[in-house]
């Protein structure tokens, strides 16, 4: 979803590599990592159809609007505030950092993928990683921005705390 944050497009791209796999099941060896090896083959598929698409210039209509009933308009409306707050806080954090780190972060910290799978996806050695990752914290802590708002990141990080 961070690549393409269209969810019918994700939705076709993941089913493309299961039929993938199903497919060429017989030319395929057993992975060490199974869910290294299917994030790596989601990755590719979704640049190789991005690529096609941008060829193409293909213009989606936008998707109508779901009607949903709320109840509690109150506590929502502040849900949304903090939540707004929150992203707004991790947006400025990850504009100091370059795309390369901010992908590295992502892959290291949402999806736990260890430094040597996260330099076979990303096409760099893994010590580089390990320097990548370094940095990137480094240089969110000195931000004003994380001492001034650390109590909301923590909660951010933890929310089962909450």
């Amino acid at each position: 979803m961070r690549l393409k944050p269209d969810r019918d497009f994700v939705k076709d791209s993941i089913q493309d590599v299961f039929l993938d796999v199903y497919e060429h099941r017989a030319k395929l060896s057993v992975p060490n990592n199974i869910n290294f090896y299917l994030f790596k083959a989601l990755k590719r598929n979704i640049f190789k159809k991005l690529k096609i698409e941008r060829k193409a210039d293909d213009f989606r209509p936008l998707s109508t609007m779901d009607f949903v009933t709320e109840y509690n308009i109150e506590n929502e409306t502040i849900g949304k505030e903090i939540d707004k707050r929150k992203k707004e806080i991790v947006t400025q954090l990850m504009k100091e950092l370059t795309p390369k780190q901010q992908e590295i972060l992502y892959l290291k910290f949402t999806k736990g993928f260890n430094y040597i799978e996260i330099s076979q996806i990303i096409g760099i050695d893994h010590n580089s990683v390990r320097k990548q990752v370094y940095r990137a914290i480094k240089k969110a802590r000195e931000n004003p921005i994380f001492k001034e708002h650390s109590n909301i990141i923590f909660f951010m990080l933890y929310p089962s705390l909450t």
